[in-house]
């Protein structure tokens, strides 16, 4: 038999149902306090991180990679001198080998081989060092829009723009 809910009447909307077969909340005993709640939570927790402390935890094995593999690797830099962050990065439809990316404070670079190097293409051009969007127009590749300010990475904007940048070259 399922239960049935005894307060389905639109007066009782927001109570909490009771079924037929449940004891009273009285015959169970005392209600519980909401500190006597948090203290029983508490010592399950803590016993369940007591035994869960106890089960031994293994790394995974690192794969045999032969040096001979990285051994001729040299380093290079390939675009900005500075670290930072950027937000806003595109691609050319139809050229798998040009990308540009914006840097918050480093202006738009530029890649025609698929990133082995970047030059920047904005020095001089713009007046906010700042990017916060690209978008390189699907109908045309040499159309580049460039949307400036950063967006507000912990709450608050630290650097505004001053408009969106067209160019067609």
């Amino acid at each position: 038999m399922k239960p049935s809910c005894r307060n389905a009447t639109p007066e009782h909307r927001g109570t909490a149902p009771t079924f037929p077969d449940a004891p009273p909340p009285e015959a169970s005993g005392e209600a519980k306090s909401p500190s006597s709640v948090l203290r029983s939570r508490s010592i399950f927790l803590f016993l369940l991180g007591v035994t869960g402390a106890s089960v031994p935890l293994t790394a995974q094995e690192a794969p045999d990679v032969s040096p001979e593999l990285y051994s001729t690797m040299e380093w290079r830099l390939i675009g900005p001198f500075r670290g930072g962050r950027s937000v806003a990065a595109t691609g050319v439809v139809g050229d798998p080998s040009t990308y540009y990316f914006g840097g918050v404070g480093g202006g738009i670079w530029k890649t025609t081989d698929a990133g082995i190097q970047w030059r920047n293409v904005s020095d001089g051009f713009l007046n906010t060092a700042s990017l916060g969007a690209l978008a390189v127009a699907p109908s045309d590749p040499n159309v580049v829009y460039a949307g400036m300010g950063e967006h507000a990475p912990r709450g608050v904007t630290t650097s505004h723009g001053d408009g969106v940048y067209r160019s067609t070259d």
